[in-house]
């Protein structure tokens, strides 16, 4: 599956989601959570240490995005029984890793990024997040998060579980049909 397509049909699925629990998720926000989630569709690394790593930035980023999408898609995982780690662990985890990722990003480019949203060709723009301002709020709110994409994760499977019915309904009427 193209990964574009799969990234417009998450972000689509979590407006709508948004939108209908009346939860006021940034589309910016949006926006990134869709990108992460369909970066690892094919498979998510179950580990948040990658030793290989050296750059702090990447590091941190890749620890928030793994506990966000672990926490937040995949609760019973973390859940089961004998886990050293347990959810709060990865919320710990993925805050301050996200907080990190800011603090580095603002440290490094926030002068230069700041200075840009004040320029007159972005002045206009209506509720503004800075790429730096993303990783700050996913920090902050972290848990909000989670809480979405568990809320995400539930809808889908309620539609999995609706479309299950018609092959069950289809099997029901060729018996029927057949005299079985």
């Amino acid at each position: 599956m193209n990964r574009d397509i799969l990234k417009m049909t998450i972000q689509k699925n979590l407006e709508e989601i948004s939108k209908k629990f009346n939860l006021s998720i940034p589309n910016e926000i949006i926006l990134y959570i869709s990108s992460i989630i369909a970066l690892h569709y094919k498979g998510i690394p179950l580990y948040l240490i990658d030793i290989s790593e050296e750059n702090p930035f990447r590091l941190n980023k890749i620890r928030g995005d793994i506990s966000l999408i672990l926490v937040g898609l995949f609760r019973e995982w973390v859940n089961r029984k004998n886990r050293p780690l347990k959810p709060s662990d990865y919320i710990n985890v993925g805050k301050l890793s996200y907080f990190n990722v800011y603090i580095y990003l603002e440290s490094n480019y926030g002068e230069l990024f700041y200075r840009e949203v004040n320029k007159d060709y972005i002045k206009d723009v209506k509720n503004i997040y800075s790429y730096i301002d993303i990783f700050r709020s996913l920090s902050e709110e972290f848990e909000t998060y989670t809480d979405f994409l568990n809320l995400y994760r539930k809808e889908i499977a309620e539609i999995e579980n609706f479309f299950d019915k018609f092959s069950q309904l289809r099997r029901d009427e060729f018996k029927r049909f057949f005299g079985e």
